[in-house]
């Protein structure tokens, strides 16, 4: 990856991890009004803090058609959500793509600290009528929004995806 595409990574990253915490937005902005610094520190491959990552590694036995869900469950174990509609499999975890570090001052006091970049991702796992498998995608979620809307968004992407693909 060059620099400028880790440099916007990181700015997308940063952006995310401030809007999805209102108190971090707020002590921003209460440094840009009395003075104070932020710095956001990337982290390669950052540590899994909720949840446990599937990795592309682990989805190697995942054969169109013929892979069930069961065999899926017994391989990778129970997921975090089964969502029953669209017949999915889903596996949830977050992951630290960064360190924020913050300072502020102002008159004779000062504070500091340090929070986790955060991303969320999921693992979904879309099967047939039949329980076998059709397609899989790790996604992660924009921090903006809630997570049943970012469901609803996939669904409708894939039915969108599967419509082109029948023309």
């Amino acid at each position: 990856m060059n620099f400028a595409a880790s440099l916007t990574e990181l700015i997308t990253t940063v952006t995310d991890a401030l809007l999805s915490r209102k108190s971090l937005l707020a002590t921003v902005l209460a440094m840009t009004l009395v003075g104070g610094c932020i710095l956001p520190i990337p982290t390669p491959h950052g540590k899994v803090l909720q949840g446990v990552e599937v990795k592309s590694s682990d989805l190697a036995f995942l054969k169109p058609s013929l892979t069930t869900k069961e065999e899926v469950i017994e391989h990778l174990g129970k997921p975090a959500i089964f969502w029953r509609d669209e017949n999915t499999l889903i596996y949830r975890w977050i992951q630290r793509e960064g360190i924020l570090l913050w300072a502020i001052g102002g008159g004779y006091q000062a504070d500091f600290g340090a929070t986790d970049i955060t991303a969320e991702y999921a693992l979904l796992i879309k099967f047939d009528a039949a329980d076998r498998f059709v397609i899989s995608e790790t996604v992660r979620k924009p921090a903006m929004k809630s997570f049943g809307q970012f469901l609803l968004d996939w669904r409708d992407a894939q039915r969108s995806k599967a419509r082109k693909e029948r023309r």
